[in-house]
C-alpha cells in the first residue's frame, strides 16, 4: 500500500503532516513538516524534516496538537482522534488550554463532525 495522509494540521510558522502506510495489517505513521526559522537578521528561513516511522499515532504527534488548527484528518482515523484529542487537552498546562478552547476548538469540532 502507498501512503496514505492520515492528518494535516498547522501552525504559524509551519506544520506537520502525518502519514501512514499498512504493510500485512500493520500501520506505521510518521511525520513530515516544515518549520520556519529567523536567523541573526531576522531573515526567515524555512526547513523541511521527517521523521522516523513508528507503530503508534500517540508517538508521531506533537504533545501539544491540539493546539495546531487541524486541516484534514483521514476518516477512517475520526474516531482514533475524537477520542485523543480530549485526552490531549486536558493535559496542556492551564493557559494553553484556555487558549486552544478560544481560538481552535470549534475548528477541531467541526474537522470531526458529528459524532457516531
Amino acid at each position: 500500500m502507498d501512503k496514505v495522509l492520515i492528518a494535516d494540521i498547522g501552525v504559524e510558522g509551519g506544520g506537520v503532516t502525518i502519514f501512514g502506510k499498512k504493510s500485512e495489517n500493520v500501520w506505521s505513521f510518521w511525520s513530515e513538516g516544515t518549520s520556519m526559522e529567523l536567523d541573526e537578521n531576522d531573515d526567515e528561513s524555512w526547513r523541511s524534516w521527517s521523521s522516523e516511522p513508528v507503530s503508534s499515532l500517540n508517538l508521531v504527534l506533537p504533545n501539544d496538537w491540539p493546539l495546531f488548527h487541524p486541516a484534514e484528518i483521514h476518516p477512517d482515523f475520526l474516531e482514533w482522534f475524537r477520542d485523543a484529542y480530549e485526552m490531549a487537552r486536558a493535559i496542556l498546562p492551564e493557559d494553553q488550554r484556555r487558549y486552544q478552547y478560544e481560538h481552535r476548538h470549534r475548528h477541531w469540532l467541526k474537522v470531526f463532525g458529528p459524532a457516531r
